[in-house]
């Protein structure tokens, strides 16, 4: 048994690290996932600052971004790479038994998770200089309300990943959902727009809010968790291992 778990064990290990660099040696999602919005926020805060440094609040000026980064590692990466893979022919030809679709998935979920805290991570030492010294304590807040997010998207894409999609959908469908987001954060952020009232429904928006002030951490964190599992267990349950397209 203890053989057993230790073989489960260094498998599981194998496929993140394999997942892991994967993703990290993409260049493309290196630059819109990380790269672009760290140039973006400077280009905003020097813009608005006129070069000085900035003496606001530093989660206030950077909580929208967390939640873009949040929202692309969930679905352009945990969510659009499983419907990739599955698209491929990759779950078809090496993963077809129960233990097999739970080892992956775990290792999937593992490590886009760690991904994106790497993406967190990276974007609060790029971004932080502009406002001040470094904090632990606030590098840590800051990366358990923006996990939570991911948890959040990356679960909604985990159900999307169950839909018959072609990569080439997916990735035109995932483009749409976040020029969406973008575009209502941007318009309708001025007072009195008549976008306005969408942004109350805008999930970058609901994010950026949950990163500024959550209202119960300790809850919304125990609820995001939850969520995670449910959608994970959902599916495993209902995970499609043979391409629409399988002539076998």
């Amino acid at each position: 048994m203890k053989k057993s778990t230790n073989k489960t064990s260094r498998r599981l290990k194998t496929l993140v690290h394999i997942f892991f660099k994967e993703q990290i040696s993409e260049p493309i999602a290196i630059l819109w996932t990380i790269a672009s919005p760290c140039a973006f926020f400077y280009f905003l805060t020097f813009l608005r600052s006129n070069g000085e440094t900035l003496t606001t609040d530093y989660t206030l000026a950077s909580s929208w971004f967390y939640a873009y980064i949040a929202s692309s590692t969930a679905l352009f990466g945990c969510s659009f790479y499983l419907i990739g893979r599955r698209e491929s022919g990759f779950v078809r030809s090496f993963i077809y038994q129960r233990s097999s679709i739970a080892l992956y998935l775990c290792a999937h979920i593992i490590g886009y998770s760690l991904i994106a805290l790497c993406y967190g991570t990276v974007f609060y030492l790029v971004t932080r200089p502009a406002f001040g010294a470094y904090s632990a304590v606030e590098l840590a807040t800051l990366l358990l309300r923006f996990f939570i997010c991911y948890t959040v998207f990356s679960s909604i894409g985990l159900l999307i990943a169950l839909l018959p999609l072609k990569f080439s959908t997916a990735s035109t469908l995932f483009s749409i959902a976040s020029f969406m987001m973008l575009s209502l954060s941007y318009l309708g952020a001025t007072s009195g727009s008549p976008l306005e009232g969408f942004n109350s429904f805008n999930p970058l928006i609901v994010a950026q809010a949950l990163i500024n002030n959550p209202p119960n951490l300790i809850f919304i964190a125990i609820g995001a968790i939850v969520l995670l599992l449910a959608c994970s267990w959902i599916l495993y349950k209902f995970l499609r291992i043979q391409p629409v397209w399988s002539r076998y």
